[in-house]
């Protein structure tokens, strides 16, 4: 973010939003700090600076690079289209996963059992994913989250299950999933689902 002047109005404190999901938190005082968070939070709300959107260069600068594309800060995991991996192996301390992309080029995707909330496109091109890897103690909201991921990527059009997810009523998604089996099939017919 260099060359950009961020005005506080005396305060101590700003939230610089990223995108609809990312902000930077800064503080002034006693020293500076700065980390990333999340933007559902409240004080995005209450203290972001809604003129000041850094380009995505200066946001991965914030980050540790685990990887050519994947970057890891502060329990979020950014993965952009950079990253050319064949298998994407989520950090364990990643708590927000934020798919950066619309082109996958991975084939597989190991998931943390700590994850909160995946982050991510409406649509995606590229490779389709072939084998998944959960953790025995995934949750209902996880497992429904990592489905509508691959449905995402495997390209099936569903209506009624974007809708449920859209409004985060992950149960009603998975009964409704299971109502369906020709759905089901569709999203994961081809995918290898291994619980470690």
């Amino acid at each position: 973010m260099d060359g950009n002047l961020i005005t506080t109005c005396r305060s101590d404190y700003a939230v610089i939003p990223i995108d609809t999901r990312l902000a930077v938190e800064f503080t002034f005082k006693p020293v500076f700090s700065y980390k990333l968070i999340t933007r559902h939070t409240e004080l995005v709300k209450l203290f972001a600076l809604p003129n000041i959107y850094p380009q995505s260069s200066d946001l991965l600068h914030l980050f540790d690079e685990v990887a050519d594309g994947l970057y890891n800060e502060n329990g979020i995991c950014l993965v952009t289209q950079r990253f050319k991996d064949k298998s994407l192996i989520i950090p364990e301390s990643t708590k927000y996963i934020v798919i950066n992309t619309e082109f996958i080029g991975f084939e597989e995707v190991v998931f943390n059992k700590s994850f909160e909330q995946i982050y991510g496109q409406s649509i995606y091109d590229g490779k389709v994913v072939k084998k998944v890897y959960i953790s025995k103690e995934t949750s209902i909201e996880q497992l429904v989250q990592i489905i509508d991921f691959i449905r995402k990527i495997n390209g099936v059009v569903h209506h009624d299950l974007e809708y449920t997810y859209k409004e985060k009523d992950y149960d009603m998604y998975y009964t409704r999933l299971k109502s369906h089996e020709d759905v089901a099939n569709a999203i994961l017919g081809q995918v290898d689902i291994i619980i470690y």
